[in-house]
């Protein structure tokens, strides 16, 4: 197929600079996304991501990442942890990547077996202040909020969620539909999905 001809190339491209030592922080990234989000090869894309976070310290999609998918990846409550305390961090040194970073960071604690559910409101609440034209942080919300027996609140956030959804013909390249999918949720079918579901349990709560 001509993707996959195209997702060869690209790859090997790729690794032929990071062999080189010439792999920028965003070249890194985009492997490791490669590796992770297109053909599941967890631990080269974890650790390439390592790599980009060590190399500079403003690489901070790299640090979100990171953290993205040690919480999403990795099989172990400690993986997970990981990723929360990266996460953590990344708050602290970038507070302008409030909004993925709270949003992840909250799946990151709704994924323990233990969590505070006011600490995950608290974080999605964030999330969605700081980008209110996303997706996912508002359905992580509405479902909390449901939770929390709140309906009209989760409805409230659920209506802007509908509108936030990107068209089909949307293109960017493979690391801004990497985001728009996984973190913002805008090119989801799986949010679409949940979306709905959500929409259904509201109208029957009434």
């Amino acid at each position: 197929m001509p993707g996959d001809v195209a997702q060869s190339s690209r790859i090997e491209e790729l690794e032929n600079s990071v062999r080189a030592g010439n792999a920028q922080c965003e070249e890194l990234i985009e492997l490791a996304l490669r590796y992770l989000w297109a053909l599941h090869r967890s631990e080269e894309g974890i650790s390439l991501l390592d790599r980009a976070a060590q190399m500079a310290d403003t690489c901070h999609a790299a640090r979100l990442w990171l953290g993205y998918f040690r919480i999403h990846e990795m099989p172990s409550e400690a993986e997970i942890k990981a990723g929360i305390d990266i996460l953590r961090e990344l708050l602290q040194d970038s507070p302008d990547l409030i909004g993925a970073a709270s949003l992840v960071l909250a799946s990151g604690l709704l994924s323990l077996r233990e969590h505070d559910e006011a600490e995950i409101v608290s974080e999605l609440e964030k999330s969605v202040a700081a980008e209110p034209d996303w997706v996912l942080n508002r359905i992580m919300l509405a479902r909390r909020y449901l939770k929390l027996r709140r309906p009209h609140d989760a409805e409230r956030c659920l209506s802007s969620a509908r509108r936030a959804f990107l068209s089909p013909g949307w293109r960017g390249d493979f690391v801004a539909t990497a985001f728009e999918t996984l973190i913002t949720g805008r090119l989801s079918d799986a949010a679409r999905r949940t979306a709905g579901e959500l929409e259904t349990e509201i109208r029957a709560i009434g």
